[in-house]
């Protein structure tokens, strides 16, 4: 209740700035705690999940886009890879997955996709062709190359394509460094890559993968006349989706739930935001999930956004994703420990 209370108080308190325009909402400080932290059952729309990431959370955005691609239907890459593109090896994760693109081979790595699907450690690489696919590199990244995001355009499609062309939307032309990109928080749009790693570019960089994921016709801000939004905003327990001992990930998550979507058989849309290395709450607590701008996109088009957290430790203290292997060899499979998690809490809220 105490937190609640704090949770109400700071939206009554917050100065926000809701014109005609461009109304801001600037959400509460506290997470708010559903009553048994779980995360919720809300009926969602099992046609309409996604999954989108920045550096690390990129990586493992593709890894959740090709191992689930029965249930993802759209995906959103920041200064990510190709799937596997470190291959169980952390000096090529390190090297031509991140600063050295001409050393990855695009031809080798769809072989090992499409040979993982007759072992049924993907689902059919058939079932990305209809999928939507945004794709982001800023010219003055220096941590992730653009040409190791070129290569993931190349992987996606090229001969072959694992996914319709049409349906690939490539922004490469801005001059940002290694962040996420918003209209209205963060470091200076060209700053190469400081912390908390989320640049004002005046991009909506949220609503520009969504808006491209979910057919074209999303709401943006300005179109929230003369009212703000209230921000369902949850912590929530991830111990029940993930091995504590292997599985890489914090005790808790978040969740942004739109007040459209509080229902058992809300039928609303789903979308798995991932954050980057230094990122997680064991570094900014909630900042990423706070201020991408995600949430605001959500509470307008009905869109529940969950973000889970991955875990400092000895073997990834950047608290990154598993993209490279620290998790075990099947760390890119559908039967990864962190793979698995994800896919569960999918699972949850579409019940």
């Amino acid at each position: 209740m105490l937190r609640l209370l704090v949770f109400v108080f700071a939206l009554v308190g917050t100065s926000t700035s809701c014109t005609d325009e461009t109304p801001v909402v600037t959400p509460a400080p506290t997470a708010q705690i559903p009553s048994d932290g779980k995360l919720g059952r809300y009926g969602a729309d099992g046609q309409k999940v996604s999954v989108s990431g920045l550096s690390s959370g990129g990586f493992m955005a593709v890894q959740i886009h090709v191992a689930f691609s029965d249930t993802i239907m759209g995906v959103g890459v920041v200064a990510g890879g190709p799937y596997y593109c470190a291959e169980l090896n952390l000096m090529k994760a390190l090297g031509q997955c991140m600063t050295n693109p001409s050393n990855i081979n695009v031809d080798d790595l769809k072989q090992t996709t499409i040979g993982w699907e007759a072992n049924g450690n993907v689902d059919a690489c058939s079932s990305m062709y209809d999928d939507m696919v945004y794709l982001y590199s800023g010219t003055n990244d220096g941590t992730v190359v653009p040409g190791v995001m070129e290569a993931l355009d190349e992987y996606y499609g090229g001969t072959n394509p694992f996914v319709n062309p049409a349906n690939v939307k490539k922004e490469f032309s801005m001059a940002s460094g290694h962040a996420f990109i918003t209209d209205n928080y963060g470091n200076a749009c060209n700053t190469a890559s400081k912390k908390p790693w989320i640049s004002n570019c005046g991009y909506n960089q949220a609503y520009e993968i969504l808006n491209h994921i979910y057919g074209g016709n999303l709401l943006v801000r300005k179109s929230f006349h003369k009212s703000c939004c209230i921000f369902p905003f949850y912590e929530f327990d991830q111990t029940e989706f993930v091995n504590q001992l292997m599985g890489g990930m914090t005790d808790t998550g978040y969740v942004y739930v739109p007040t459209g979507c509080s229902s058992t058989n809300s039928n609303c849309r789903v979308h798995v935001s991932l954050h980057g290395c230094q990122q997680g709450i064991g570094f900014l607590e909630d900042e990423y999930a706070r201020h991408t701008g995600y949430n605001e996109v959500a509470e307008l088009n009905d869109v529940i956004v969950i973000y889970p957290q991955a875990a400092a430790s000895a073997m990834n203290m950047n608290g990154c994703w598993d993209w490279w292997g620290y998790t075990g060899i099947y760390y890119a499979h559908s039967k990864g420990y962190q793979m698995k998690a994800i896919k569960a809490m999918i699972d949850r809220v579409l019940e």
